[in-house]
């Protein structure tokens, strides 16, 4: 009757199948199998709760006639299986670990990673809600006008959440973070913000003043400079980019500031042009020819990257 119960089984021939394991059950009660394998038919038509209801109590039976642990294990993973499809993760991962107390198994334990994963990502979709983005923003709105700036970045962020596509919440939570020093974490706000909208001036301009405030001049002055490739006579864009270049021009004859050389050669752009052959020529002739270093200095692309060294403060010309 089991053989038989497979064939239909794998026939999709589900009523008969779970007949024929009903019927192995009733003449050999002792063993869980049979119950175990209605379990699978009743998985395959979604019926999450007989699948259940016959696990439980083909673990019962197993246990009770001391089945192999392999066998009461399959069980757990079975109820496990089924509450992941009917979207209980909380009750699948229940089940899973208690497979892997009977009996440890690598298959159980991705089983266990891959249901946290799809548990987070439905969590996640279904957070998504643009008319409750909409509303979390506005509460940000009068948390920031308060300089509450925790709670505001707490309203944004949930606003993210509901609508991860919408450029504007990345903006706003960075200017909260901005206003309570978290200049790393306001930064990649901005960035976000950007990818989503290439052409978010607020965005850029945001990051401008960010990257200003950590001394990653260089960095202000590309992102200025592209912002004024979108609108050309935005006086905010031409100011700020002005004042960062005045900056640059004004700290120039100081000595070294450790803290915006680091920055610079966290960069990994600033990294590449140094390790760049040509600009390594060119870095020793102005110590060793600077005439030499002049005529290397006709090439656009070798001026612009020593620009940037300089703008990045790595390099001082004197």
């Amino acid at each position: 009757m089991k053989k038989e119960g497979n064939d239909f089984y794998k026939k999709k021939s589900f009523a008969e199948a779970i007949e024929k394991y009903s019927a192995a059950f009733e003449v050999c009660p002792e063993d869980m199998t049979f119950l175990s394998n209605r379990a699978a038919v009743h998985l395959e038509m979604k019926d999450f709760e007989k699948c259940i209801a016959d696990c439980e109590e083909a673990i019962k039976v197993g246990k009770s006639n001391r089945a192999d642990y392999a066998l009461i294990a399959k069980a757990f993973v079975r109820i496990g299986n089924a509450h992941k499809k009917d979207k209980k993760f909380d009750e699948a991962l229940k089940a899973y670990d208690s497979a892997l107390v009977e009996n440890y198994t690598k298959d159980t334990e991705r089983l266990i990673k891959a249901t946290k994963l799809a548990q987070k990502k439905y969590t996640e979709k279904n957070y998504i809600d643009p008319e409750k983005a909409a509303e979390a923003k506005e509460r940000g709105n009068e948390f920031f006008k308060a300089q509450d700036y925790p709670n505001a970045v707490r309203e944004y962020e949930d606003a993210i959440k509901r609508d991860p596509k919408n450029a504007t919440y990345y903006c706003n939570a960075a200017a909260a973070l901005s206003n309570l020093s978290s200049w790393v974490d306001a930064r990649t706000k901005c960035e976000k913000a950007i990818e989503l909208d290439e052409t978010y001036i607020k965005a850029y301009s945001r990051l401008a003043t960010i990257q200003f405030f950590m001394k990653e001049y260089h960095k202000a002055i590309e992102t200025y400079q592209k912002a004024l490739k979108i609108e050309p006579d935005n006086e905010d864009l031409k100011q700020g980019l002005q004042r960062t270049h005045n900056k640059i021009q004004s700290t120039s004859g100081d000595a070294p500031d450790k803290e915006r050389i680091a920055h610079a050669m966290a960069d990994p752009e600033i990294q590449a042009i140094l390790r760049d052959p040509m600009i390594q020529s060119v870095l020793q002739d102005f110590q060793e020819n600077p005439q030499g270093a002049q005529k290397h200095l006709q090439n656009t692309a070798v001026r612009a990257k020593i620009e940037k060294l300089i703008n990045a403060g790595v390099l001082q010309m004197k």
